[in-house]
């Protein structure tokens, strides 16, 4: 389902689009990430997999070149996972671990990676 318009985004307004249509909001088209650490400036970072059974595909690998330590990370990680976790994980939650980056710009703030 794809809502267009004038929307106030409160915790109340985002349980609506659970409550009617049994959907779970993971994002949200040019919706600004403000007071978000880019993942070079934190060790706890959330990466949400745009399809998690294929990563490969769709993804720009311009951010790849960029940041490759992130990449190496995220492709760890997964690959710690059993097998049919990697095909339908999509959020991944990477705590307490080093990107290893400098990205002084905050290109890496939602950025998309090949893995």
């Amino acid at each position: 389902a794809v809502f267009a318009g004038a929307f106030r985004l409160t915790a109340e307004n985002m349980r609506k689009f659970y409550e009617l249509d049994n959907k779970y909001v993971y994002r949200l088209t040019n919706l600004p990430l403000v007071s978000t650490s880019n993942p070079c400036k934190t060790n706890n970072n959330r990466f949400v997999r745009k399809d998690a059974g294929n990563d490969s595909s769709g993804c720009s690998s311009d951010s790849n070149d960029e940041f490759p330590t992130i990449v190496t990370a995220l492709t760890s990680f997964i690959g710690d996972m059993n097998q049919s976790e990697q095909d339908v994980v999509r959020v991944l939650d990477i705590n307490g671990i080093s990107m290893n980056c400098n990205d002084a710009s905050n290109d890496s703030l939602g950025a998309s990676f090949t893995v």
